[in-house]
Order: C-alpha cells, then sequence, then structure tokens
C-alpha cells in the first residue's frame, strides 16, 4: 500500500480566505496548501488578520504555520495507516 503525505519542512505564511462559520485556531493541524500544488501537513502557529471588509462575513487572514513534531507526524501516518486497513 502506498500512502502520499507531505509535512511541511520550515516555517511558512499562507494567506487564505476565511468566512466567520469557519473554525480555525492557533495549535492546530490541517492540511493545507495552493490550487495545483501538493498538501502538506502543518500546524497553525499565528494567525493575523490582514483585511476584513464591514458587513461581510469573508476575511482574509495570514496563518503562519510552523513544521510537526515527529510524534505529530506518527500520529497522521498511522491515522492514514488506520483508513486503509478499513476499507
Amino acid at each position: 500500500m502506498r500512502i502520499d503525505i507531505y509535512f511541511l519542512e520550515k516555517e511558512e505564511k499562507f494567506p487564505i480566505s476565511v468566512y466567520d462559520r469557519d473554525e480555525i485556531k492557533v495549535g492546530e493541524i490541517l492540511e493545507l496548501g495552493y490550487k495545483g500544488k501538493k498538501k502538506k501537513w502543518v500546524k497553525i502557529s499565528k494567525m493575523e488578520l490582514l483585511k476584513s471588509s464591514q458587513g461581510k462575513s469573508e476575511k482574509v487572514v495570514e496563518l503562519t504555520c510552523s513544521p510537526l513534531s515527529i510524534e505529530e507526524r506518527r500520529m497522521i501516518i498511522e491515522a492514514y495507516l488506520k483508513k486503509g486497513d478499513d476499507k
């Protein structure tokens, strides 16, 4: 069985659009990436508001993302392997 999992190797910033209903928190682990590129697993270390339009629920935030620890990477790999066994 082959699984393709990519992890962030160094700190990187991702400007993204979010809506009021989105719940993104510092410390959260997500799979992020730009359209047409491979997504990488990251840990959000900082979130900064870049743009907000009054009366609209959409905001642009910049997520500062950090690489995952060895333990966090292991947990994601194990989850993928378990998911493959369930099929």
